[in-house]
C-alpha cells in the first residue's frame, strides 16, 4: 500500500508546490468493506476520494452508472450540482485517499488547470487546459447551458434558392446562415459563403446555393454546456452550430457572436457605458470594467482568442468615440486614425502602451490640427491607455502626417533599412483602421508592398529579428532562467511570443497579406504551403497558450500589485503548466528554424 500521495497522475500533477503541501497535510488513507455506503445520493460529502486500490460503484438508484477503480477519484459533481446526484457503493474491499471536501473545493477555486480535469467530465473527455475555470465562484461562463433564446430561429430553404434569394433571407430575417433541406440532407450556407462566392469569386447572383453548400452540419444538443459549442467550434474552425433538441429535431442555429456574446454577458453593459459616455473619465470607467470583465472571462475559462476578440473590439470602441467626439468637422472623411502594435493585431488584453497615428488625405489641412492631436493623446491618457514611452502616439507628427508623407518616410524605411526603420516597418504593416476613411491605409500598404515586390534582401533583414533573444529551453529542453533581477525567471514575450509572432509577420509580409492578427496570418499563410494543416495548428495552439499564460501572469500581478512585465518562475507554475509551456516553446524553436530556412538568413 503506497505511503506517499501520488502527484504524477492527472490532476494531482497540475498542482502548485505550495498546493502539494497542503495536500499532503491534509491527506488520510481510509479502509471500507464490500457493501459500504462510502457517499449517500443528496448528500454533500465529507472527502474526496481517489481509489488506490479495489473497487466502487457509482450508483442511480438500482443502476449502476460506473465503476471507480484504482486511480480513480469521486466525487467531482458536487463542483457542478452543490450535491451528490448518486449513491457511491464498495464493490470490492476498497483503499482510499480521503482529501477533505474544504481543501479540494479550495484547490478547484484557486488553481484552474487542476479544476479544469474535473470539469472535463462534462465534454467527454476535453482536453484539460484548453477549458480552464476557477472554481465554484467564477461558474458562469462554463456551466451555462445552451437554451433557445440566445440561438437564432432555423431558416430552411431549398437547394434551388440562388445567391440573390439567399441574401435577401438573411437580410430579412436578421440571419447569418441558411438551412438547406434537400430530402434527408440538410446543410448550411453562411453569410461568409455568401460574400465568397459572389464577391471574391463574382459568381452571378442567380447561382442556385445548391453546389456551395455544407452538407455535413455540426450540430450539438439543446442544453449542452456553452464551452463545449466554444470548444467545438474552435476544434472544427467553424462559426455556427445546430441546435437539436431531445428528439434530434433542429431548433435553431448557433454562431460564435451568440457564444461570445454569452460567455461575457457583462460586455453590453460595458459597451452602452461607451456609447452614452460624454467625458474621458467616464471612458476610463468603461476600461476599467473591461480589466474586470476580461479576469473575469479569465478565470472562467474562456478560450483566449475570445478573451482578445472581445476585449479588442471594446478597447478600440473608446479610442473610436474620443476620436468622433474631438474631431474638427470634416476630419473624419478626410483622415484615418490607425492603431499599431498588439491593438492593431487585435491581441490587446491588458493594458499596454498605445500605439496609435493618423493619416491625412493629400492636400487637407484640418483645422486646429497641432490642438488635436495633443487633445487626443491627452483624452486617451485620461481615458486609461498609458502613454507610448516611443511616442508612437497621434500627438508625435512622425506618426499623424499626410499619405504622401506616410509614403515617403515608407521609402526611406525600405531603402535605408536600419534597426529602426525595420521596427517603424513592423509597427506600420501591423497597423488597423478603425475610425474614418479606411482606404488611405490600404494606399500606404499597397505602396509598401509594391516597393518590396521581390526584394529578399529587406525580407530576410525584416525576419533576422525573430533571433533577437534566445528560446529559453536548454538541453533536454530545461528551462533558461534568467540572473540578476529577475533570477530564476524567464520572459514569455521575448522567448516565445515576439519570435512567434514577428517570424508569422515576415511571412506573411513576403505574400502580401493584409490581415493583421498573428491567428488570421498562420490560417492564410497556410493557404499559401508553408506549412500544413497540422502544423498550423500547432503554432496556434503555441501562440494562444503563450499569450493565454501570460494573461494569467499579469493578472496575478495585478492582484497582487506588482509592477507587470512578461516575467514567470516556471517553478511557481504547475506540472502540466510547466509541460505546455516547453512544448510551446519548442514549436517556436522549431518554427524558427522554418524561417530561417525560408528566408536563407545564413546568406545575410
Amino acid at each position: 500500500m503506497p505511503k506517499a500521495f501520488d502527484f504524477t497522475s492527472p490532476p494531482f500533477d497540475r498542482l502548485r508546490p505550495a498546493e502539494v503541501e497542503r495536500v499532503n497535510r491534509a491527506v488520510d488513507i481510509v479502509f471500507f468493506r464490500k457493501g459500504r455506503t462510502i457517499i449517500a445520493a443528496g448528500t454533500l460529502p465529507d472527502h474526496f476520494y481517489v481509489v488506490i486500490k479495489g473497487l466502487v460503484e457509482e450508483r442511480d438508484g438500482e443502476e449502476i452508472v460506473t465503476v471507480h477503480e484504482s486511480g480513480d477519484g469521486f466525487d467531482s459533481g458536487i463542483l457542478v450540482h452543490q450535491i451528490s446526484r448518486h449513491d457511491f457503493v464498495v464493490r470490492e474491499e476498497a483503499i482510499c485517499y480521503a482529501l477533505p471536501i474544504e481543501d479540494f473545493l479550495e484547490l478547484t477555486a484557486n488553481n484552474p488547470a487542476f479544476a479544469a480535469f474535473f470539469y472535463k467530465d462534462l465534454s467527454l473527455k476535453m482536453e484539460a487546459w484548453s477549458q480552464r475555470q476557477a472554481g465554484p465562484q467564477a461558474l458562469g461562463a462554463l456551466t451555462t447551458r445552451v437554451s433557445r433564446d440566445m440561438v437564432r430561429r432555423p431558416i430552411f430553404v431549398d437547394p434551388a434558392t440562388t445567391l440573390h434569394e439567399a441574401a435577401v433571407h438573411m437580410d430579412r430575417e436578421g440571419q447569418r446562415a441558411l438551412l438547406v433541406r434537400d430530402g434527408e440532407r440538410i446543410g448550411i450556407f453562411t453569410g461568409v459563403d455568401l460574400t465568397r462566392t459572389a464577391v471574391a469569386q463574382r459568381r452571378p447572383l442567380d447561382t442556385p446555393v445548391r453546389d456551395l453548400v455544407h452538407w455535413e452540419v455540426l450540430s450539438i444538443d439543446e442544453g449542452s454546456f456553452l464551452f463545449e459549442a466554444a470548444l467545438l467550434m474552435a476544434r472544427r474552425r467553424v462559426r455556427h452550430l445546430a441546435v437539436r433538441d431531445e428528439s434530434g429535431e433542429i431548433v435553431g442555429v448557433l454562431d460564435a457572436a451568440n457564444v461570445l456574446s454569452s460567455l461575457a454577458n457583462q460586455a453590453d453593459p460595458i459597451g452602452t457605458l461607451i456609447e452614452h459616455a460624454r467625458t474621458p473619465a467616464e471612458l476610463a470607467e468603461a476600461s476599467e470594467r473591461i480589466g474586470f470583465l476580461i479576469r473575469q472571462l479569465n478565470d472562467s475559462g474562456t478560450k483566449i482568442g475570445f478573451i482578445t476578440e472581445l476585449s479588442t473590439d471594446l478597447h478600440r470602441r473608446i479610442m473610436v468615440k474620443l476620436f468622433e467626439s474631438l474631431a474638427p468637422p470634416g476630419l473624419a472623411e478626410h483622415a484615418c486614425l490607425v492603431v499599431m502594435g498588439s491593438e492593431g493585431r487585435g491581441e490587446y488584453l491588458t493594458k499596454t502602451d498605445q500605439d496609435n497615428g493618423i493619416i491625412l488625405a493629400d492636400g487637407y489641412e484640418p483645422p486646429d490640427w497641432e490642438r488635436f492631436r495633443h487633445r487626443f493623446t491627452e483624452a486617451m491618457i485620461e481615458a486609461g491607455f498609458p502613454p507610448c514611452p516611443g511616442e508612437i502616439m497621434v500627438r508625435n507628427p512622425a506618426w499623424s502626417k499626410p499619405l504622401a508623407k506616410w509614403c515617403e518616410d515608407v521609402r526611406h524605411w525600405v531603402m535605408t533599412p536600419d534597426e529602426q526603420a525595420l521596427m517603424n516597418v513592423a509597427i506600420f504593416y501591423d497597423a488597423t483602421a478603425i475610425a474614418g476613411d479606411a482606404r488611405l491605409l490600404d494606399e500606404a500598404k499597397r505602396y509598401l508592398f509594391d516597393l518590396l515586390a521581390d526584394n529578399t534582401v529587406f525580407h530576410a533583414r525584416f525576419a533576422r529579428a525573430i533571433d533577437m533573444f534566445d528560446t529559453p529551453l536548454g538541453f533536454f529542453t530545461t528551462f533558461v532562467t534568467e540572473k540578476g533581477a529577475h533570477k530564476d525567471e524567464l520572459d514569455l514575450k521575448k522567448g516565445g511570443i515576439f519570435p512567434l509572432m514577428h517570424g508569422v509577420r515576415a511571412l506573411a509580409l513576403e505574400k502580401r497579406l493584409t490581415e493583421t492578427n498573428t491567428v488570421q496570418r498562420i490560417r492564410r499563410l497556410q493557404g499559401f504551403g508553408i506549412f500544413d494543416q497540422a502544423y498550423a495548428q500547432q503554432l496556434t495552439e503555441a501562440f494562444n497558450y503563450l499569450l493565454g499564460l501570460r494573461l494569467t501572469v499579469r493578472l496575478e500581478k495585478m492582484r497582487l500589485h506588482q509592477p507587470l512585465d512578461n516575467f514567470i518562475r516556471p517553478d511557481s507554475i504547475s506540472k502540466l503548466e510547466r509541460d505546455l509551456l516547453k512544448d510551446s516553446l519548442q514549436i517556436v524553436k522549431k518554427f524558427k528554424e522554418l524561417v530561417r530556412h525560408h528566408f536563407h538568413l545564413g546568406r545575410f
